[in-house]
């Protein structure tokens, strides 16, 4: 008997998942959530940034975004913090799928480049995305366990609908596992700011405020 096609194919990520497959993930609601996540853990690698995690189904394809509490909002982060943070979204998808989604990239080159200038002569996202690993692949490499743990607790409140609002996940920071470190009171004081319903909605007007405005 021949060997199966599907077991000959190379297969990427930490996730092994063959090209289609990774595709596909990448743009499924749960692709959104590895991304963003991967924003959250960075940004949380040396201080307490909370918020909700938004997950958007409303269009043909889904989108989503880490909404950041007003309330929790730490000393003003460094540049390079900046930087890791928005490099950290594709680091993800390429750690655990192996791909990434360039649709997706749009955003974060945008803003990194407007942070640093100079990257925007860099020919093409492989290019940028290597820079970024160069910068930021040791540090990464410490929050990748987190990652895969947090996705882990998020795809089963995602599926549950625990917390889910007119149709959007906004799932509140406390429930995820982070590197910066939290004292018992400032567990509580992230759980009283992003667990409330009125929390939640806060954090869905702000994305639903934002994507107007980027239309």
């Amino acid at each position: 008997m021949a060997d199966d096609p599907s077991e000959l194919a190379p297969r990427f990520g930490r996730w092994k998942l063959l090209h289609d497959e990774a595709v596909k993930f990448l743009e499924s609601p749960f692709g959104v959530l590895l991304h963003e996540l991967g924003h959250h853990a960075s940004a949380n690698a040396r201080d307490l940034v909370a918020g909700h995690i938004v997950i958007d189904r409303s269009g043909h394809y889904p989108r989503g975004a880490f909404v950041i509490s007003d309330e929790l909002v730490p000393q003003r982060p460094s540049g390079k913090q900046k930087a890791f943070t928005l490099a950290s979204g594709a680091m993800t998808e390429l750690e655990f799928a192996g791909l990434t989604n360039p649709s997706r990239l749009v955003s974060d080159i945008g803003a990194f480049t407007a942070l640093a200038p100079g990257t925007s002569l860099i020919p093409g996202d492989a290019a940028l995305i290597g820079l970024w690993i160069q910068l930021f692949g040791r540090e990464f490499a410490e929050l990748t366990d987190e990652i895969a743990a947090n996705h882990r607790a998020c795809t089963a409140v995602m599926r549950s609908a625990t917390y889910r609002l007119r149709g959007y996940d906004v799932i509140p920071t406390h429930i995820l596992n982070s590197k910066s470190s939290r004292d018992r009171l400032a567990v509580h004081r992230e759980v009283v700011a992003t667990e409330p319903i009125a929390a939640r909605m806060r954090a869905l007007e702000r994305y639903v405020r934002a994507q107007s405005i980027n239309k």
